[in-house]
């Protein structure tokens, strides 16, 4: 094959990887090895297919035998460099390109991608990065590629806006280059990204990045709305507040505020969701939402249930009725969770196809959305927790009904237990990968003594009233003395003077005397024996 054919080739191949058409990169590619098998260009577009696909092993491999093929030449280099960028390899691939900026300092190529190798996601490096791609965008100031490497740079170090800059003077280069259009709906805000993805999809219905991240954005703005179906939890706490009437007019007005906040936030998710196309709609996964749906109209009517037991056992004054009512709120806990958690492994699915395409690279779809699924199930089960930890620990007097505290007390304790295993899965998606993040590690700590302390309340509010706060000491001694011919001891009687009046201490002064002093006697110590007179 000669070398016109072969770069002809790999010139339409690239352009086919950059619409999104993999299968035909691929055909075009395979024909193309099966007549020239060791070409080093053909298995460098090869190992760039292969990464575009998720099959990073077989993306490396493929790079190394184009390195073997062609050890003399840059672009097995810069590919084997991405391929382990990608791969979250960045100590290798630093060290490659350490030597070949040495080798090809004037190659905006080999500087771009040493700014990439040089992330350590911890800024430790920052200006080593920005030295870097500052000098591939000097040595080819009009490529709008440099200007997506510089945004992407910015972006992992926290300076989005200094990002979004970066895109929008590369977009003034070049307004339709693929990767600044799909860095601009990534870096938007999460409430414009559905549009502007739809409108990357319109014009390149095969780019496959910007599909998922349009399903990540629409499963967050899912997974962010569906945090109101914890309100039972804030009804179930504030119900503890007081017995009687004080604690049915907290409930009632706890029940009212979330209601109005559940209205607001699906008000606002619908709004935004029938703004995309019904076509798209149809190709998202429901198994979940169902669940979710009846789960959430299930938590609704047990919560309007529990308020009106609640103020039954205000006219019947019972300690019966306000337990149903607190039971009835702690189901009502347990079906807003199963809401909220039904639909979780189907969001699950989506940052895993995402990470499988972008591998584990702090700029993927699969770390922002990870990030935020990680802080808000942290962050709701933090203040689940603390508010229920408040709550029964006040609410558990030795007065309260059997059973009472542990109502609320447990099905909170499930709510932190699921926000921690959240928040541990949602890091695998995340930077925070592993827990190496100290303020991961604290606030799952929390969560972890939170549940423990909810469970331990729930269980001594199983106690009845008066085993509660009983020890092993052993009780204080009673004097058992008693004067003759005085009464009992007892209450006083009313008429006494004990009973409301002082009684008057009479005053009196003791005599002083004095003691005379004498000599004790001494025995000689020659008298062995001493005979004591006996008295007549």
């Amino acid at each position: 094959m000669s070398s016109d054919a072969t770069e002809s080739v790999v010139a339409r191949a690239g352009s086919l990887r950059a619409l999104g058409q993999l299968d035909a990169a691929e055909r075009l590619l395979r024909d193309a090895l099966g007549s020239a098998p060791g070409d080093a260009a053909l298995l460098t577009e090869w190992a760039a297919l292969l990464q575009a696909r998720g099959d990073l092993l077989q993306a490396e491999q493929a790079a190394r035998s184009a390195l073997q093929a062609a050890p003399d030449t840059l672009p097995p280099y810069l590919r084997l460099v991405a391929v382990l960028i990608v791969a979250g390899r960045a100590p290798e691939a630093l060290t490659i390109t350490s030597q070949l900026v040495g080798m090809a300092p004037d190659v905006a190529g080999v500087w771009a991608q040493h700014a990439l190798a040089s992330i350590d996601g911890r800024g430790r490096r920052l200006e080593q990065v920005r030295h870097a791609y500052h000098r591939a965008l000097e040595l080819e100031p009009g490529s709008p590629d440099w200007h997506t490497v510089a945004a992407v740079c910015e972006r992992v170090h926290g300076n989005t806006g200094l990002a979004r800059g970066f895109v929008a003077a590369g977009l003034e280069r070049a307004p339709q280059h693929p990767a600044l259009l799909a860095l601009r709906a990534e870096y938007a805000p999460v409430a414009e990204q559905p549009g502007l993805l739809l409108d990357l999809l319109v014009t390149n219905p095969g780019d496959e990045e910007s599909r998922e991240l349009l399903d990540a954005a629409v499963t967050w703005e899912r997974r962010a709305a569906s945090a109101v179906a914890l309100v039972p939890v804030v009804v179930a706490a504030v119900a503890l507040a007081g017995p009687g009437l004080p604690g049915a007019v907290a409930a009632t007005l706890a029940a009212a505020g979330g209601a109005a906040a559940v209205w607001a936030a699906l008000r606002r998710y619908r709004r935004r969701r029938d703004r995309l196309p019904a076509s798209y709609l149809a190709t998202l996964r429901r198994r979940g939402s169902v669940v979710a749906r009846w789960a959430a109209m299930v938590a609704t009517g047990l919560v309007v249930l529990g308020v009106a037991v609640r103020w039954v056992a205000v006219g019947v004054d019972g300690p019966t009725w306000e337990l149903a009512s607190t039971w009835v709120l702690g189901t009502a806990v347990v079906a807003g969770l199963l809401s909220v958690a039904a639909p979780l492994p189907g969001d699950d699915r989506v940052l895993r196809a995402a990470r499988a395409r972008t591998g584990r690279v702090l700029w993927g779809v699969g770390w922002r959305f990870g990030s935020l699924r990680q802080e808000l199930a942290l962050w709701t089960g933090l203040g689940a927790g603390v508010l229920g930890l408040v709550v029964a620990a006040t609410g558990s007097s030795d007065g309260a009904p059997a059973g009472l505290v542990t109502a609320s007390a447990w099905p909170i304790a499930l709510v932190t237990a699921t926000a921690f295993v959240e928040a541990v899965r949602a890091g695998r998606f995340a930077p925070q990968r592993y827990l190496r993040s100290l303020g991961i590690r604290y606030r799952l700590l929390a969560l972890a003594g939170l549940t423990i302390g909810l469970v331990a309340i729930g269980a001594v509010g199983l106690q009845p009233p008066g085993a509660r706060g009983t020890s092993d000491r052993e009780p204080a001694p009673v004097s058992t003395f008693t004067v003759p011919g005085a009464p009992a001891p007892g209450p006083p009687a009313p008429d006494s003077p004990s009973s409301g009046s002082p009684v008057p201490v009479p005053s009196f002064s003791v005599p002083s005397f004095s003691v005379p002093s004498f000599d004790v006697p001494t025995i000689p110590p020659q008298s062995r024996s001493v005979s004591v007179p006996t008295p007549g």
